[in-house]
């Protein structure tokens, strides 16, 4: 029998993984478990690598003078350069990458329908933009298979 090379995937690591969630829960995922005897999964949870625990307190995606800052509110820390500077040392280092899957709605990982909010208090969302991972994600490899474990369950 032929053995071929299984694709590199980029996956969030609560998906499945490891019960790195801001609650310290582990997203259950029918998928998921499917994949793994074809692919290689490369694990990450941005969060828990720029020096958040588990549980935490939850970020949100702020908008502030026209740009997007990651904020705690509970804290008051603005994790957005951390955040970044992660995003683009992480995505430098990998090679041979063939896709990701990201966990939807995350204010780190959501490639898309994450809620943004004008200032860290309670308060109703302005709109939907991507987590600050998965929008580096989309700049540096929008040409390669990207993801997020929602849809997932709809195939």
């Amino acid at each position: 029998m032929t053995a071929f090379p299984k694709p590199r995937i980029v996956i969030s690591k609560c998906i499945g993984f490891e019960a790195c969630r801001y609650n310290g829960q582990i997203v259950r995922d029918d998928f998921v478990p499917r994949l793994e005897p074809h692919v290689e999964f490369v694990c990450v949870c941005p969060e828990v690598e720029i020096g958040l625990g588990t549980p935490r307190s939850p970020v949100r995606v702020v908008s502030s003078a026209g740009n997007f800052k990651l904020i705690q509110p509970e804290s008051g820390l603005d994790l957005t350069e951390k955040m970044r500077s992660f995003s683009s040392s992480f995505l430098s280092d990998l090679k041979e990458i063939d896709g990701f899957i990201l966990k939807n709605r995350s204010p780190s990982c959501g490639i898309g329908d994450v809620k943004f909010y004008s200032g860290p208090e309670k308060g109703s969302a302005l709109g939907r933009t991507s987590g600050f991972f998965g929008a580096a994600v989309l700049e540096k490899f929008g040409d390669t298979a990207i993801e997020d474990e929602g849809r997932l369950n709809h195939l």
